[in-house]
């Protein structure tokens, strides 16, 4: 048997054992309400009421609503010319009220000091501007002081070295003596690259003569060898002698 719950109320369902006719019951939770808005009152600009009704019970409940706020947008733009201004409609998406913003014509104007005048007005009214100038400002504060601090060093006596400011004359000077370093130092590059190519035809002469050396001490050594076994020998070249007269 089984008693279906509702929104409020729980249900119930029992069962029995088909062998021992055992029975139990099972609690079945309410469901609860499950509104749904049937109708609702509120405006863009004034408080509404909202009407919300149950989907299972039909019961019903009111609650307030704050007003939705008016969602405008663009409609229509006419650009400003030379002759006129122009302007911009809006309308509401929900509501229709409409409003018209200005858009006026700023003629050119050959006048620096009217233009820099104009800017600062700007600047003025711009919240935004006026940090983004002042955070640039601080920033170039900050590394002109690191710089004024790397070039001022202090010395020995605790008194700090103001860099020199040097005349042309001086820095003339400097260039041509950096010129003449550079030139030495070229020089002496050359010299040192002319001495490793002359040690170096020292060394392969060196070689070339002990080459020389050896391939003569071989031959004076096999020359020795040869007279050393026609000594032990001596029939050999007699026979060879006889042989060459036959």
């Amino acid at each position: 048997e089984r008693k279906e719950p509702n929104c409020t109320k729980a249900g119930v369902l029992k069962t029995r054992c088909s062998r021992c006719d055992l029975e139990e019951t099972q609690k079945l939770d309410a469901l609860g309400h499950d509104y749904k808005v049937k109708s609702s009152t509120e405006s863009c600009d004034k408080e509404g009421k909202k009407e919300l009704i149950c989907s299972r019970c039909k019961e019903t409940y009111i609650e307030k609503v704050p007003p939705l706020g008016h969602d405008y947008k663009e409609e229509a733009r006419v650009e400003a010319t030379e002759e006129q201004d122009g302007y911009v409609r809006f309308k509401c998406s929900r509501c229709g009220e409409e409003y018209t913003e200005v858009i006026s014509y700023t003629a050119p104007s050959d006048d620096t000091e009217g233009f820099f005048a104009g800017l600062i007005a700007k600047i003025k009214e711009s919240p935004v501007l006026i940090a983004a100038i002042a955070g640039a400002a601080a920033m170039i504060a900050a590394a002109l002081a690191i710089l004024i601090r790397r070039r001022s060093k202090p010395t020995k006596s605790g008194a700090h070295d103001t860099p020199k400011i040097e005349s042309k004359a001086d820095v003339g000077m400097a260039e041509n003596t950096e010129a003449e370093k550079a030139e030495a130092a070229s020089t002496e590059k050359a010299e040192a690259e002319n001495s490793e190519n002359i040690e170096a035809e020292n060394v392969k002469k060196a070689e070339a003569e002990d080459a020389e050396k050896s391939e003569a001490e071989n031959a004076e050594a096999e020359k020795a060898e040869k007279a050393e076994a026609d000594t032990e020998n001596p029939e050999s070249e007699d026979i060879k002698e006889k042989a060459e007269v036959n």
